[in-house]
């Protein structure tokens, strides 16, 4: 896929390979700790020449996102809630430890969400019953007259848009400490 940028650079090459691998491992990542699905998780990547656009999706069978994060959040009544409770930074539905910690820090969706605001990108989130799509910086959400059992989460970005490396995204978005943060020590 990445062969069919040929007009970027090789920064901007390299860039785009640590987004792609970066947003793949999260997605994958969280079908394998979050969906408790019988038959894993599906994939698809394709790019479109004509637009220079890339879009990937992944899709479990499992539980979705309510089920998940009433774990760690009981006052989250439904779908929708729950989606947008998994974009924030930090959040996590697991309860899995590791050295006393959750074992996922809570930055899979919301590194996401920051990567593709950042590049231009866009998203649909699929939970059961109910769509989130963000597209131009807004959000809109939709009941499915035909929901679909489990999760399906897909993404694009494109071409024009990859100006900034992975380094700069990591100290800028995903690892900057919040104010209440910085007295941690």
């Amino acid at each position: 896929m990445i062969k069919n940028f040929y007009s970027l650079n090789q920064e901007d090459i390299k860039d785009l390979e640590h987004y792609l691998q970066y947003l793949f491992l999260e997605l994958m990542n969280n079908v394998a700790d979050h969906s408790h699905s019988k038959v894993g998780g599906y994939t698809m990547a394709q790019y479109y020449p004509n637009d220079k656009r890339i879009q990937f999706t992944v899709a479990d069978r499992g539980v979705a996102f309510l089920n998940n994060m009433q774990l760690n959040f009981s006052d989250i009544r439904n779908e929708e809630e729950a989606i947008f409770k998994a974009l924030e930074k930090g959040v996590t539905s697991t309860k899995q430890r590791m050295y006393g910690q959750h074992k996922n820090a809570g930055f899979g969706l919301y590194a996401m969400f920051e990567i593709l605001k950042m590049t231009g990108g866009r998203f649909v989130i699929i939970s059961n019953d109910t769509l989130v799509r963000y597209i131009g910086g807004e959000f809109t959400t939709k009941k499915l007259t035909t929901p679909w059992k489990g999760v399906v989460v897909t993404f694009e970005f494109f071409e024009e848009h990859i100006e900034h490396n992975m380094e700069y995204f990591n100290r800028n978005y995903l690892w900057k400490l919040d104010e209440e943060d910085e007295d941690f020590f």
